[in-house]
């Protein structure tokens, strides 16, 4: 089973009372930008059980009515969007170290290998660079323009 399917299949086991025993999933949904409810519906949207069924037939499966499955699923689409384009941001800024968003991959790899402690060790250091770059004034007055 990949990593997404045993996801959905925990999210799955929460809403039917069960308690998520992904300490991953648990860290990274407490510190995301996402809702729970954003975060249900994204997972109902990939889960490979509800492929070719019908919005109506999603949303009631979590409770919910068809538009309150399309608002919440604009919101968490919106809420991904604007965070891809806020990474992409530190990074044009020169804010995310060096390397710019490779520490984002590595991460990646690292939380699907199931090394978790040097995952959150990689984000401390990418957080200890953004605050070390944001006490730099060069940093702060710098004034990228756009190519072109």
């Amino acid at each position: 089973m990949d990593q997404s399917s045993l996801v959905i299949q925990r999210l799955g086991e929460a809403r039917q009372g069960a308690p998520v025993e992904d300490p991953v999933l648990q860290y990274l949904a407490r510190r995301g930008a996402l809702t729970e409810r954003q975060l249900q519906v994204l997972l109902a949207e990939l889960d490979p059980a509800n492929r070719g069924r019908k919005m109506v037939e999603k949303a009631a499966r979590l409770g919910v009515t068809k538009g309150t499955y399309a608002k919440v699923l604009q919101q968490a689409l919106r809420n991904v969007t604007q965070s891809v384009f806020t990474v992409l941001l530190i990074s044009y800024l020169g804010l995310a170290g060096e390397e710019g968003c490779s520490w984002l991959v590595e991460v990646g790899q690292l939380l699907r290998e199931g090394r978790f402690e040097e995952a959150v060790e990689v984000l401390e250091d990418v957080q200890r660079s953004l605050r070390k770059a944001l006490k730099d004034p060069a940093v702060l007055s710098a004034d990228p323009s756009l190519p072109g």
